[in-house]
């Protein structure tokens, strides 16, 4: 089985939700949260992101097991 590559599109929207959780966090900073609000807010946006990341990765995972359901078919027939 081949390694896990990540195609460059899903870069694009890693390196984009890295940066709108940057500015989420700024924003929360700029409204003068307390630390308790801001720390529920990092884990809530961290959380985010995470969950963001493993669609990425099971979208990718999808496409493979296709490509490989596909190239199978293709030396049977």
């Amino acid at each position: 089985m081949k390694p896990h590559r990540v195609p460059e599109d899903d870069k694009y929207l890693i390196h984009k939700s890295k940066r709108t959780t940057r500015e989420k966090l700024l924003k929360a900073i700029n409204s003068k949260q307390t630390s308790k609000e801001l720390g529920s807010t990092a884990a809530k946006f961290k959380e985010e992101r995470r969950q963001q990341l493993e669609n990425i990765r099971a979208n990718d995972l999808n496409q493979n097991l296709a490509l490989e359901g596909v190239m199978a078919c293709n030396l049977v027939a």
